[in-house]
């Protein structure tokens, strides 16, 4: 099952930064068997009324969430923590690992995690020792979670303990529990034979082959994989394709991958009606098979005349879109503008305007063709996986905004300032605008576009040309149309003030696309570029303005004119050089290892230079910081001239140890920075009020680094 929430696309990094402190997560003290707060309930509950000794017992942590909150199973996904439990238990005890039931996709601001909502049971079985003495058994356990509800996150921790007879009688089932322990045990996987799947790499995508007898041969099974390793989109449902005797899934790599996985490890839900089966399954990924059915839709295969017809249909209501429906909108204005001029002028406007939606289409092709040549697996929207056409993109939707704004009217203003004729009615305004319609539209998916996107990505070049070139006779449509009958215009009402205002809020779809597309790049560069090309957009919108100032009518000498114009250009080119430099990546990482007293001891004892970076990933403080640091070449030169040693002590969940150091410099909280070294006579914790220096760190290494204590820093 999948839930979802309808909440637009924002960078998942700042959902981590809502959790509260652990400081402030519930405690339950030993001898408790249950915890609860506003949003989850958690309790420590056993299968059997008493415990028989040689022979294990299966306990149960239950967690029961409120509405719409959820904990994780034991791959979270794109973001959050699983929980966990560590037991004390009778000597000569030992426990299990969790046992996990099969979880649901939640889908939240374009991302993926695995969860559970509502009431789950995760089983744990515990071995017990022939030579448990007879009398009562007492079981604890150290539980920590993190419950969730889309970007606000509560942790937790608790001590739950259970006190059972041990006896040597057979044991008899707790009824209170026994519904709850046998729907658990009906979603808990059960081993797939290897002989009945096997994986296979298919381009950017890997397939989970089923053979055999299972409820994947219903057609009308719906079929869930949840990997134990961060290896696909996580966000991404399976595409189930059914050919050659095998049932497929088909899912897209992840595109962070340092290395191509050896297996596809996981579960495996398959729902019949209200049937579940749940597998477990560990299958060798082997080379692509290659079979054309692996391309097919969920709807199953489609006919190039189908295919065709989807496209068209789909760049019809493609102008609907987000992306484009501002562009459009500008254009129907263009016609009310011009609903005078003589009918032969209107339609050739429109026929060029075509031209253009087709030319880009045309040129899109050509390139998807090309670089499948080459072996590459692209689809629709490749180009956005280049950063420097998102950042340029995102300046193009904030200037056209700024243009709406009344900033400039850039055709205007450079026939005044050649003193030549308006270059806004020109042709070539109609061909460029069909043209931007189109690069702005790839962002889009619009209804039936799916089925012959994907039908056209997989077929031999003259019908992936023809499908894309449909599906640009589609969008184009409703403009050509309406310059083909000029009379169709009666139904738009006549010039006047209500254009102004149209065109007015026109931009503000415009400049949301810009701020989404500044997003795309912060996640494809770090939130340093998307600060750096929304910073672009706004020196981009001041040269607009002056350019649209200075070429006014009322600047009557030709030198003010090119001096101001001359000015305003230059400042669109810094900006757009801004944009440009926005998309260069962030700088590798510094390496930090782990902290731990014996680390920190050892390292002093070599007398080499230690910073230790108290933080937690729940710390928007810390990863200010922690950017600044890893953005300044100062910095990186210390650490490699100093040979510095980098710990960091991370304290995002409860770490008693960390807990301890921090109270032996008089903190309870991170961020703390603290700098060990030969020169030093006492550590020196770093001054971070409001933010930590670059410049600081620099000097405590040098400081540190001295030949003997009190010697003054080189």
């Amino acid at each position: 099952m999948i839930r979802s929430r309808s909440f637009p696309a924002a960078p998942f990094g700042a959902f981590a930064f809502t959790v509260a402190a652990l400081a402030l997560a519930p405690t339950v003290e030993a001898g408790e068997t249950s915890s609860k707060d506003a949003h989850i309930a958690v309790e420590l509950v056993a299968e059997t009324t008493s415990v028989r000794p040689g022979e294990p017992v299966t306990f149960g942590l239950v967690f029961r969430c409120a509405p719409h909150w959820h904990v994780y199973w034991k791959n979270t996904g794109d973001v959050g923590t699983t929980p966990t439990v560590k037991w004390t238990l009778p000597e000569g005890a030992t426990a299990g690992p969790i046992v996990w039931p099969a979880p649901e996709r939640y889908l939240f601001g374009g991302s993926g995690v695995f969860v559970y909502e509502g009431e789950v049971l995760l089983p744990v079985t515990v071995r017990l020792p022939a030579t448990l003495a007879a009398g009562t058994a007492s079981f604890a356990a150290d539980v920590e979670w993190l419950v969730c509800q889309d970007s606000e996150c509560e942790p937790g921790f608790a001590t739950l303990s259970l006190t059972l007879p041990s006896k040597a009688e057979a044991t008899i089932a707790d009824l209170r529990w026994r519904d709850l322990f046998t729907a658990t045990r009906s979603r808990l996987p059960e081993a797939l034979p290897s002989s009945s799947v096997r994986a296979t790499r298919e381009g950017a995508a890997y397939a989970l082959r089923l053979t055999g007898a299972g409820p994947w041969t219903d057609a009308s099974a719906r079929l869930e994989f949840f990997p134990e390793a961060d290896i696909l989109v996580n966000s991404a449902v399976p595409r189930i394709a059914r050919g050659g005797g095998q049932t497929a899934l088909v899912m897209p790599a992840a595109s962070k991958l340092t290395a191509p996985p050896k297996s596809l490890k996981g579960t495996l839900v398959a729902t019949v009606g209200s049937a579940t089966a749940v597998y477990d399954l560990d299958a060798p990924i082997g080379p692509a098979g290659g079979e054309a059915w692996l391309a097919v839709t969920p709807d199953g295969d489609l006919s190039l005349a189908l295919a065709l017809l989807l496209a068209f249909l789909g760049g019809i209501l493609l102008n609907l879109m987000p992306c484009v429906l501002p562009v459009l909108s500008l254009k129907v204005l263009g016609f009310v503008e011009r609903a005078g001029d003589a009918p032969a002028l209107v339609r050739k406007h429109g026929f060029v305007y075509g031209a253009g939606v087709l030319a880009a289409f045309g040129a899109l092709a050509a390139v998807l063709l090309v670089l499948r040549a080459g072996g590459e697996r692209v689809g629709w929207g490749f180009q956005l996986q280049d950063p420097r056409f998102v950042a340029m993109l995102c300046l193009v939707m904030a200037g056209m905004g700024a243009s709406l704004f009344g900033a400039i009217d850039l055709g205007a203003s450079l026939g005044r300032l050649g003193g030549g004729a308006d270059l806004a009615h020109g042709y070539t305004a109609s061909f460029l605008g069909g043209a931007l319609a189109t690069v702005v539209a790839t962002p889009c998916t619009g209804p039936f576009m799916g089925p012959a996107l994907g039908f056209a990505l997989t077929q031999p070049p003259v019908a992936s040309v023809a499908i894309l070139l449909s599906l640009g006779v589609g969008m184009a449509a409703p403009y050509v149309l309406l310059a083909a009958f000029p009379s169709w215009l009666r139904w738009v009402p006549k010039p006047g003030a209500w254009m102004s205002t149209m065109k007015t809020a026109t931009a503000f779809p415009l400049i949301a696309t810009a701020i989404w597309l500044a997003w795309v790049l912060g996640q494809q560069t770090g939130v340093d570029g998307m600060v750096t090309v929304l910073g672009s957009c706004l020196i981009l919108a001041f040269g607009l303005w002056m350019i649209g100032h200075y070429t006014a009518p009322h600047r009557r000498t030709i030198v003010r004119r090119f001096v101001g114009f001359g000015l305003g250009l230059g400042i669109v080119a810094v900006a757009v050089l801004g944009g440009l430099s926005a998309a260069e990546p962030p700088p590798p990482p510094l390496v930090w290892e782990a902290w731990s007293p014996e680390r920190l001891a050892s390292a002093t004892a070599e007398g080499r230079t230690v910073m230790v970076d108290f933080t937690a990933d729940w710390c928007l403080t810390c990863k200010v910081n922690e950017r600044n640091l890893n953005a300044s070449d100062e910095v990186r030169a210390a650490v490699d001239r100093g040979r510095v040693v980098l710990l960091k002590a991370d304290w995002t969940k409860r770490d008693a140890r960390i807990t301890e150091a921090l109270a032996g410099f008089g903190r309870a909280s991170v961020p703390l920075y603290v700098v060990y070294g030969r020169g030093l006579p006492a550590p020196v914790v770093l001054e971070t009020n409001p933010l930590l220096s670059p410049a600081s760190v620099v000097e405590a290494f040098r400081a540190a680094s001295a030949a003997k204590a009190g010697d003054p820093p080189r």
